[in-house]
């Protein structure tokens, strides 16, 4: 008959048992070791878990900022969205304009709408309020047909008004409360 140590299992039972005791004893007479690496593999844990998490929420984020344009709009600029250092490769390319933007839209048969835009940040000035650096986007009309912001109050700026250059503009709430107090 075989004994309990010679059979496969009885084996393997055997030889985990003895590994389990000989790292107990480690771990006793290497307390402050056996402290730091369990700290270390903690650490590290939680730090690829927050990186990832971190990643995953800016990709999201983009994601969700960039779908505002829509899944259907070109983009059409003199310089790139994600600037690599290379300024000096784009600074001389001249501005865009209005007329450029006509032209597009008459070669663009299929489009529903071209809208040029402008953006910039200025100071804005009411009464004795001023905003510094106040995000500030020159548009058209058509800026409501190429984006899902819609004025909560009143209303967007005319074709009339475009056309006409009449002095107007839709500003944010933020811009609103702040020098309005409204």
């Amino acid at each position: 008959m075989m004994g309990f140590v010679d059979a496969p299992l009885g084996q393997f039972l055997y030889a985990t048992v003895e590994a389990v005791k000989i790292a107990i004893e480690a771990l006793r007479a290497n307390k402050a070791r056996a402290t730091l690496t369990t700290l270390g593999i903690i650490i590290g844990i939680v730090g690829v878990v927050t990186t990832m998490t971190a990643a995953n929420g800016l990709a999201r984020s983009f994601k969700e900022s960039v779908s505002v344009l829509g899944s259907d709009v070109l983009y059409v600029s003199r310089t790139p969205w994600v600037h690599t250092g290379r300024f000096f490769d784009f600074r001389n390319r001249r501005h865009l304009n209005v007329e450029d933007a006509d032209k597009l839209e008459r070669r663009l048969e299929r489009a529903v709408a071209v809208n040029p835009t402008l953006d910039t940040s200025r100071n804005v000035k009411f009464r004795s309020e001023i905003l510094e650096n106040v995000a500030i986007i020159g548009t058209t009309d058509r800026h409501v047909v190429v984006s899902t912001a819609v004025p909560e109050f009143g209303r967007f700026m005319t074709a009339f008004e475009v056309q006409y250059k009449k002095p107007v503009c839709v500003i944010g709430s933020t811009v609103r409360e702040r020098l309005f107090g409204a």
